[in-house]
């Protein structure tokens, strides 16, 4: 995962009904969080000074309203499209992982429309604040190693398939054992995985690292924009051929496990479906924040 993937989160999680394999409220669509993720959680990341924090919180209302009023009209027919698959008789596999191409447009207007703002944060950010970043920074990937990476392969399985399990759960409840037994499956396809993506985010990292080193230069917020939307182009090549397998293996796990649903986690994974569109219904773009 990127730092820019970790950083969005709470936003793009919603989109992630792709695969239902991250759960979210509607009611939790950024509107709320806008401030931590454009921030970047700043007094976890970085210290900001006052005049800092003052033009951030302008920044962030004006980022808020953007997306509130361009972005957030497109949405629920967006989520009827990636949940189609899922709702098909039987499950779409193929379809599934089709939505991706549906899915990363979205992703990309909305980095590209905060990639100015972050350029400007961190062109105004002393060596001082620029040294604690990349220290925070260097301390997450190394308990990001130490969680996902440092255990054995039998562990990283078992703690892959609890999270998927956890993740599944508030959309079908509890799983039935065949549907335990086809994740399960999913869980030993992706041996050596997590040492591949950690790779991978070192390299983007890296690059990034890189990129400050240069914030001055008037192509940076023209660069950082890059190392944001134009993701694929920085992958390492492990990583890209990874990506494509895993791709496919987990669109066929997710389709094999909703078509063993009984009627009844169909019902509840229609009717969170039906409630996350109605709560995206309800977001007055006109209120406060």
């Amino acid at each position: 995962m990127q730092v820019a993937r970790h950083i969005l989160r709470p936003l793009i999680v919603c989109f992630c009904m792709l695969t239902l394999i991250v759960g979210c409220s509607a009611t939790r669509l950024g509107y709320d969080n806008l401030p931590w993720l454009i921030s970047w959680k700043s007094r976890d990341y970085v210290p900001l000074d006052r005049e800092q924090r003052r033009w951030l919180r302008e920044r962030v209302a004006e980022q808020r309203d953007w997306h509130c009023q361009q972005e957030l009209p497109y949405y629920a027919d967006l989520l009827d499209q990636l949940a189609a698959p899922l709702l098909a008789t039987p499950p779409d596999s193929t379809q599934l992982l089709a939505g991706r191409s549906k899915l990363e447009p979205a992703l990309d207007r909305l980095l590209g429309a905060l990639a100015p703002s972050l350029a400007e944060l961190l062109q105004q950010l002393d060596e001082q604040q620029i040294s604690a970043l990349l220290d925070n920074l260097e301390q997450q990937q190394s308990e990001l190693h130490d969680t996902y990476v440092a255990p054995d392969a039998a562990t990283q399985a078992d703690e892959r398939q609890e999270r998927l399990e956890q993740r599944l759960r508030p959309w079908l409840g509890r799983l039935q054992t065949e549907q335990q037994a086809r994740i399960s499956e999913w869980t030993a396809q992706l041996e050596g995985q997590n040492a591949i993506w950690l790779e991978n985010r070192q390299h983007w990292l890296d690059l990034f690292t890189a990129s400050l080193a240069e914030r001055e230069q008037a192509d940076f917020p023209d660069r950082l924009e890059r190392l944001l939307t134009d993701r694929e182009s920085y992958w390492t090549d492990a990583f890209r051929q990874r990506t494509e397998i895993n791709s496919r293996l987990a669109a066929d796990m997710l389709a094999d496990v909703v078509a063993l649903n009984s009627s009844r986690q169909d019902n509840r994974m229609r009717q969170r479906l039906d409630r996350l569109k109605t709560d995206i219904a309800r977001i007055d773009c006109s209120a406060e924040t």
